[in-house]
């Protein structure tokens, strides 16, 4: 199933219970690194509108949770969205994790494969998708993620500690921070 958001096309990657994964279809870019002798490191990026991309899983793009708010500003219709392209209250939550809860975290993780070894690794992808993101307009905001309590919830909700599980839990998180926020005097 296609639909659009933000202005842009996406599709349908997963359906949870108070939230919907996707994979964005719009133009992406890709970012090459070649290397030899003579050219150590050389990058290269293209935007590239390749459908190669965009098959899965896994998907060679990164898959964005919609959680049951971001939703409502979603719709089957491309010009329905067009009334949702300016929410500029839209914030956009990435899981933050601890350096001393790292090791744990990837013994815990289902899809610890698909996560990188060692935490100075992790901490400089994230740093990068959200200059990324804060580059492309995205408002972003940490959420720190506290082993424990994301195991306590995964139990709670019947997940298996994987992507979208902690996706769909750091969006909880925020909203409930915003919720907070939001009802104090």
């Amino acid at each position: 199933m296609e639909f659009w958001c933000g202005g842009r096309r996406w599709r349908c990657t997963d359906v949870g219970t108070r939230t919907v994964v996707g994979i964005c279809l719009e133009p992406h870019e890709v970012v090459s690194v070649t290397s030899d002798v003579e050219t150590p490191g050389m990058t290269t990026r293209t935007i590239t509108t390749n459908d190669s991309w965009l098959s899965g899983p896994p998907y060679a793009v990164a898959e964005e949770v919609f959680d049951e708010h971001s939703i409502e500003g979603c719709s089957t219709s491309p010009d329905a969205d067009e009334e949702h392209v300016s929410d500029s209250g839209t914030v956009t939550g990435i899981a933050w994790y601890r350096r001393d809860q790292w090791a744990r975290f990837r013994e815990l993780a289902a899809d610890a494969d698909r996560l990188e070894e060692a935490y100075e690794d992790w901490l400089a992808g994230a740093q990068k998708t959200i200059a990324q993101m804060t580059a492309a307009g995205v408002r972003v905001r940490r959420v720190d993620i506290e082993i424990d309590e994301l195991v306590r919830w995964c139990r709670h909700e019947g997940r298996n500690l994987d992507s979208a599980a902690r996706a769909a839990f750091a969006a909880e998180r925020l909203r409930a921070g915003f919720e907070r926020a939001n009802s104090e005097p």
